[in-house]
């Protein structure tokens, strides 16, 4: 029978530099997208905070409903070029803030699919493509006697 710790062991960890956020590291889980993060001044803080945080803070989690492991991705099928057709109004909108950030539209883009690749691994749902979601109607005002 898998515990949690064996499940935890055959995810894929990910420590990156915190940047902006000051000095030290944070580390995940990518099968647990930004779910539970661990932070450290070192790499081996980061990791220890991740792994005491994953095994308290998931423990009551039925260990059925934890995603897989990736595994191994086909890297070897894939160019690392992607030609994308935008409409214009969302072409200018993600060069506008590639330049409010600093960087190149590419960089942003790359940020932006990776953000939202996560997050739907995460399990987080973003509706149906290509359908636009109308506005829900606003909640009526409370009338005071």
């Amino acid at each position: 029978m898998n515990t949690l710790k064996d499940i935890l062991e055959g995810y894929k960890l990910v420590i990156t530099p915190l940047g902006e956020d000051g000095p030290g590291f944070v580390a995940r889980y990518e099968e647990l997208a930004h779910t539970v993060r661990g932070v450290g001044l070192t790499q081996a803080e980061a990791l220890a905070d991740l792994e005491d945080l994953a095994l308290d803070g998931l423990a009551d989690m039925p260990l059925d409903e934890f995603p897989k492991p990736l595994g191994e991705m086909p890297w070897a099928d894939c160019s690392g070029r992607l030609t994308l057709r935008l409409p214009k109004m969302l072409h200018g909108k993600v060069a506008r803030q590639a330049e409010q950030q600093g960087v190149s539209i590419n960089q942003w883009v790359c940020h932006i699919l990776e953000s939202a690749s996560a997050a739907v691994a995460a399990g987080c749902e973003f509706g149906p493509v290509g359908k636009v979601r109308e506005p829900e109607a606003p909640a009526p005002e409370p009338v005071l006697a």
